[in-house]
Protein backbone atom coordinates (compact mmCIF):
# COMPACT_ATOMS: atom_id res chain seq x y z
CA UNK A 1 0.00 0.00 0.00
CA UNK A 2 1.18 3.50 -0.83
CA UNK A 3 2.48 5.39 2.22
CA UNK A 4 0.32 8.45 1.51
CA UNK A 5 -2.81 6.35 1.21
CA UNK A 6 -1.91 4.49 4.41
CA UNK A 7 -1.68 7.75 6.41
CA UNK A 8 -5.14 8.74 5.14
CA UNK A 9 -6.91 5.39 5.42
CA UNK A 10 -5.61 4.10 8.75
CA UNK A 11 -6.84 7.09 10.88
CA UNK A 12 -10.30 6.83 9.27
CA UNK A 13 -10.47 3.10 9.95
CA UNK A 14 -9.21 3.66 13.49
CA UNK A 15 -11.87 6.28 14.19
CA UNK A 16 -14.61 4.01 12.85
CA UNK A 17 -13.39 1.07 14.95
CA UNK A 18 -13.34 3.10 18.17
CA UNK A 19 -16.78 4.58 17.43
CA UNK A 20 -18.10 1.03 17.10
CA UNK A 21 -16.39 0.06 20.36
CA UNK A 22 -18.01 3.04 22.08
CA UNK A 23 -21.44 1.88 20.85
CA UNK A 24 -20.75 -1.58 22.22
CA UNK A 25 -19.73 -0.06 25.55
CA UNK A 26 -22.65 2.37 25.89
CA UNK A 27 -25.26 0.34 24.11
CA UNK A 28 -26.95 1.02 20.80
CA UNK A 29 -28.50 4.36 21.77
CA UNK A 30 -29.58 6.88 19.19
CA UNK A 31 -29.84 9.81 21.61
CA UNK A 32 -26.08 10.18 22.19
CA UNK A 33 -24.61 13.65 22.49
CA UNK A 34 -22.32 14.79 19.66
CA UNK A 35 -19.49 15.36 22.13
CA UNK A 36 -19.52 11.68 23.02
CA UNK A 37 -17.99 10.96 19.61
CA UNK A 38 -14.99 13.25 20.13
CA UNK A 39 -13.01 10.87 22.33
CA UNK A 40 -13.36 7.67 20.23
CA UNK A 41 -12.65 9.63 17.02
CA UNK A 42 -9.54 11.25 18.53
CA UNK A 43 -8.24 8.02 20.03
CA UNK A 44 -9.02 6.06 16.86
CA UNK A 45 -7.25 8.54 14.59
CA UNK A 46 -4.24 8.65 16.91
CA UNK A 47 -3.99 4.86 16.98
CA UNK A 48 -4.44 4.72 13.20
CA UNK A 49 -1.68 7.28 12.60
CA UNK A 50 0.63 5.42 15.00
CA UNK A 51 0.03 2.11 13.25
CA UNK A 52 0.56 3.75 9.83
CA UNK A 53 3.81 5.32 10.99
CA UNK A 54 5.14 2.06 12.47
CA UNK A 55 4.19 0.05 9.40
CA UNK A 56 5.73 2.61 7.06
CA UNK A 57 8.94 2.60 9.11
CA UNK A 58 9.03 -1.19 9.13
CA UNK A 59 8.56 -1.36 5.36
CA UNK A 60 11.29 1.23 4.85
CA UNK A 61 13.72 -0.79 6.95
CA UNK A 62 12.70 -3.98 5.16
CA UNK A 63 13.31 -2.44 1.74
CA UNK A 64 16.67 -1.11 2.91
CA UNK A 65 17.66 -4.54 4.21
CA UNK A 66 16.52 -6.21 0.97
CA UNK A 67 18.57 -3.74 -1.12
CA UNK A 68 21.62 -4.35 1.07
CA UNK A 69 21.18 -8.12 0.85
CA UNK A 70 20.76 -7.93 -2.92
CA UNK A 71 23.87 -5.78 -3.21
CA UNK A 72 25.90 -8.22 -1.11
CA UNK A 73 24.79 -11.10 -3.33
CA UNK A 74 25.74 -9.14 -6.45
CA UNK A 75 29.13 -8.26 -4.94
CA UNK A 76 29.77 -11.91 -4.10
CA UNK A 77 28.90 -13.00 -7.64
CA UNK A 78 30.98 -10.16 -9.07
CA UNK A 79 33.92 -11.23 -6.93
CA UNK A 80 33.81 -14.74 -8.35
CA UNK A 81 33.57 -13.43 -11.91
CA UNK A 82 36.42 -10.98 -11.31
CA UNK A 83 38.69 -13.73 -10.01
CA UNK A 84 37.95 -15.84 -13.08
CA UNK A 85 38.59 -12.91 -15.42
CA UNK A 86 41.85 -12.05 -13.70
CA UNK A 87 43.08 -15.63 -14.08
CA UNK A 88 41.91 -16.27 -17.64
CA UNK A 89 42.42 -12.88 -19.27
CA UNK A 90 45.19 -11.01 -17.50
CA UNK A 91 48.00 -13.45 -18.27
CA UNK A 92 47.33 -13.46 -22.05
CA UNK A 93 46.96 -9.67 -21.95
CA UNK A 94 50.33 -9.26 -20.23
CA UNK A 95 51.98 -11.57 -22.77
CA UNK A 96 50.37 -9.62 -25.61
CA UNK A 97 51.50 -6.33 -24.13
CA UNK A 98 55.10 -7.49 -23.71
CA UNK A 99 55.15 -8.81 -27.27
CA UNK A 100 53.87 -5.52 -28.65
CA UNK A 101 56.42 -3.56 -26.63
CA UNK A 102 59.24 -5.73 -27.95
CA UNK A 103 57.92 -5.36 -31.49
CA UNK A 104 57.74 -1.58 -31.05
CA UNK A 105 61.34 -1.36 -29.80
CA UNK A 106 63.14 -3.95 -31.93
CA UNK A 107 61.30 -3.94 -35.27
CA UNK A 108 63.23 -1.21 -37.10
CA UNK A 109 61.69 -2.03 -40.47
CA UNK A 110 58.15 -1.09 -39.36
CA UNK A 111 56.64 1.82 -41.22
CA UNK A 112 55.31 4.86 -39.38
CA UNK A 113 51.75 3.65 -39.91
CA UNK A 114 52.57 0.24 -38.46
CA UNK A 115 54.34 1.82 -35.48
CA UNK A 116 51.25 3.91 -34.80
CA UNK A 117 49.11 0.78 -35.07
CA UNK A 118 51.31 -1.03 -32.54
CA UNK A 119 51.02 2.00 -30.23
CA UNK A 120 47.23 1.97 -30.48
CA UNK A 121 47.18 -1.76 -29.72
CA UNK A 122 49.36 -1.18 -26.65
CA UNK A 123 46.97 1.53 -25.46
CA UNK A 124 44.04 -0.88 -25.87
CA UNK A 125 45.85 -3.59 -23.92
CA UNK A 126 46.66 -1.11 -21.17
CA UNK A 127 43.06 0.10 -21.00
CA UNK A 128 41.76 -3.47 -20.79
CA UNK A 129 44.21 -4.18 -17.98
CA UNK A 130 43.01 -1.10 -16.11
CA UNK A 131 39.39 -2.20 -16.50
CA UNK A 132 40.20 -5.62 -15.05
CA UNK A 133 42.19 -3.99 -12.24
CA UNK A 134 39.27 -1.73 -11.42
CA UNK A 135 36.90 -4.69 -11.41
CA UNK A 136 39.15 -6.54 -8.99
CA UNK A 137 39.40 -3.50 -6.71
CA UNK A 138 35.63 -3.16 -6.65
CA UNK A 139 34.94 -6.86 -6.11
CA UNK A 140 37.63 -7.40 -3.48
CA UNK A 141 36.28 -6.99 0.09
CA UNK A 142 37.52 -3.77 1.65
CA UNK A 143 39.05 -4.45 5.06
CA UNK A 144 40.37 -1.21 6.58
CA UNK A 145 43.55 -1.26 8.61
CA UNK A 146 42.92 1.91 10.61
CA UNK A 147 45.52 4.04 12.31
CA UNK A 148 46.24 7.67 13.06
CA UNK A 149 46.49 9.60 9.78
CA UNK A 150 46.10 13.11 8.36
CA UNK A 151 43.53 13.48 5.60
CA UNK A 152 44.82 16.95 4.70
CA UNK A 153 48.29 15.54 3.97
CA UNK A 154 46.79 12.90 1.67
CA UNK A 155 44.98 15.64 -0.25
CA UNK A 156 48.21 17.61 -0.63
CA UNK A 157 50.04 14.49 -1.89
CA UNK A 158 47.37 13.67 -4.47
CA UNK A 159 47.16 17.28 -5.67
CA UNK A 160 50.93 17.30 -6.15
CA UNK A 161 50.69 14.05 -8.10
CA UNK A 162 48.11 15.42 -10.55
CA UNK A 163 49.36 19.01 -10.65
CA UNK A 164 51.11 18.74 -14.01
CA UNK A 165 48.17 16.94 -15.61
CA UNK A 166 45.75 19.65 -14.49
CA UNK A 167 48.04 22.39 -15.86
CA UNK A 168 48.36 20.57 -19.17
CA UNK A 169 44.58 20.31 -19.59
CA UNK A 170 43.89 23.78 -18.23
CA UNK A 171 42.14 22.89 -14.98
CA UNK A 172 42.44 25.43 -12.17
CA UNK A 173 42.62 23.77 -8.74
CA UNK A 174 41.66 25.62 -5.55
CA UNK A 175 41.49 24.23 -2.04
CA UNK A 176 40.08 25.19 1.32
CA UNK A 177 41.60 23.02 4.05
CA UNK A 178 40.14 23.88 7.46
CA UNK A 179 40.65 20.51 9.18
CA UNK A 180 44.25 19.50 9.91
CA UNK A 181 43.84 17.08 12.81
CA UNK A 182 44.62 13.33 12.88
CA UNK A 183 41.78 10.87 12.30
CA UNK A 184 41.60 7.13 12.90
CA UNK A 185 41.26 5.53 9.47
CA UNK A 186 43.04 3.54 6.77
CA UNK A 187 45.45 5.93 5.04
CA UNK A 188 45.89 3.76 1.92
CA UNK A 189 42.16 3.33 1.31
CA UNK A 190 41.36 7.00 1.87
CA UNK A 191 44.22 7.93 -0.45
CA UNK A 192 42.47 5.83 -3.07
CA UNK A 193 39.22 7.71 -2.40
CA UNK A 194 40.89 11.11 -2.90
CA UNK A 195 42.59 9.84 -6.05
CA UNK A 196 39.31 8.55 -7.50
CA UNK A 197 37.50 11.82 -6.74
CA UNK A 198 40.26 13.82 -8.42
CA UNK A 199 40.35 11.55 -11.47
CA UNK A 200 36.57 11.77 -11.77
CA UNK A 201 36.78 15.58 -11.79
CA UNK A 202 39.70 15.63 -14.25
CA UNK A 203 38.14 13.18 -16.71
CA UNK A 204 34.91 15.22 -16.72
CA UNK A 205 36.80 18.29 -18.00
CA UNK A 206 38.91 17.23 -20.96
CA UNK A 207 38.91 20.81 -22.32
CA UNK A 208 39.77 22.52 -19.04
CA UNK A 209 37.79 23.83 -16.13
CA UNK A 210 38.14 23.94 -12.36
CA UNK A 211 38.31 21.71 -9.30
CA UNK A 212 37.53 23.00 -5.82
CA UNK A 213 38.41 20.87 -2.79
CA UNK A 214 37.19 21.52 0.75
CA UNK A 215 38.00 19.70 3.97
CA UNK A 216 35.99 20.76 7.01
CA UNK A 217 34.78 19.51 10.35
CA UNK A 218 31.04 19.47 10.92
CA UNK A 219 30.09 18.30 14.39
CA UNK A 220 31.17 14.71 14.90
CA UNK A 221 32.29 14.15 11.31
CA UNK A 222 34.73 15.50 8.75
CA UNK A 223 33.56 16.28 5.22
CA UNK A 224 35.65 16.13 2.06
CA UNK A 225 33.97 17.87 -0.89
CA UNK A 226 35.12 18.10 -4.50
CA UNK A 227 33.31 20.35 -6.95
CA UNK A 228 34.00 20.55 -10.68
CA UNK A 229 32.41 21.73 -13.90
CA UNK A 230 31.97 20.05 -17.26
CA UNK A 231 29.51 17.46 -16.03
CA UNK A 232 25.76 17.71 -16.48
CA UNK A 233 24.01 15.37 -14.05
CA UNK A 234 20.23 15.07 -14.52
CA UNK A 235 18.25 14.67 -11.32
CA UNK A 236 17.02 11.21 -12.33
CA UNK A 237 20.61 9.98 -12.74
CA UNK A 238 22.03 11.35 -9.48
CA UNK A 239 21.12 8.24 -7.49
CA UNK A 240 22.84 5.99 -10.07
CA UNK A 241 26.21 7.76 -10.19
CA UNK A 242 27.74 5.40 -7.62
CA UNK A 243 26.60 2.25 -9.43
CA UNK A 244 29.33 0.14 -11.11
CA UNK A 245 30.02 1.07 -14.74
CA UNK A 246 27.66 4.04 -14.67
CA UNK A 247 29.52 6.81 -16.49
CA UNK A 248 28.80 9.55 -19.01
CA UNK A 249 32.48 10.29 -19.69
CA UNK A 250 34.43 9.13 -22.72
CA UNK A 251 37.32 8.14 -20.48
CA UNK A 252 37.10 6.12 -17.30
CA UNK A 253 35.53 2.77 -16.48
CA UNK A 254 32.67 3.89 -14.23
CA UNK A 255 34.14 2.13 -11.18
CA UNK A 256 36.03 4.96 -9.47
CA UNK A 257 33.09 6.41 -7.55
CA UNK A 258 31.70 2.94 -6.77
CA UNK A 259 35.03 1.96 -5.19
CA UNK A 260 35.19 5.27 -3.30
CA UNK A 261 31.68 4.73 -1.94
CA UNK A 262 32.51 1.23 -0.68
CA UNK A 263 35.65 2.49 1.06
CA UNK A 264 33.79 5.35 2.74
CA UNK A 265 31.00 2.99 3.86
CA UNK A 266 33.52 0.56 5.40
CA UNK A 267 34.70 3.51 7.54
CA UNK A 268 31.12 4.12 8.74
CA UNK A 269 30.61 7.15 6.50
CA UNK A 270 28.61 7.97 3.39
CA UNK A 271 29.17 9.49 -0.05
CA UNK A 272 26.63 11.81 -1.64
CA UNK A 273 26.37 13.74 -4.90
CA UNK A 274 24.87 17.17 -5.48
CA UNK A 275 23.93 18.47 -8.91
CA UNK A 276 24.73 22.19 -9.13
CA UNK A 277 23.94 24.92 -11.65
CA UNK A 278 26.10 25.63 -14.73
CA UNK A 279 26.95 21.94 -15.34
CA UNK A 280 28.68 21.61 -11.99
CA UNK A 281 28.62 18.63 -9.68
CA UNK A 282 29.78 18.25 -6.08
CA UNK A 283 30.64 14.96 -4.41
CA UNK A 284 30.85 15.00 -0.62
CA UNK A 285 32.39 12.29 1.58
CA UNK A 286 31.23 12.23 5.22
CA UNK A 287 33.56 10.46 7.63
CA UNK A 288 32.83 10.01 11.35
CA UNK A 289 35.60 11.24 13.65
CA UNK A 290 34.97 8.49 16.20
Amino acid sequence: MNARLRFVLFPIVGAMVFICLSFVHDGLRTDRDLQSYYLPIGVGMTVGLTVAFLQNRMQTRTRKYERQLSREREDAALGRVAAAIAHEVRNPLNALGMGLQRLQIEARELSIDHQQLVGLMLDSVGRTNRIIGGLLKYARPQKPNPGSMRLDLIIEEQLLLYQSRCKEIGIEVTKNIEFREPVFADADLLSQVVQNLLLNAIEAQADGGFIRIELKRRGSEVTLATRNGGFFLPADQAEHIFEPYFTSKVQGTGLGLSIAQRIIETHGGRLEVRSMANNQVEIVAHLPLV
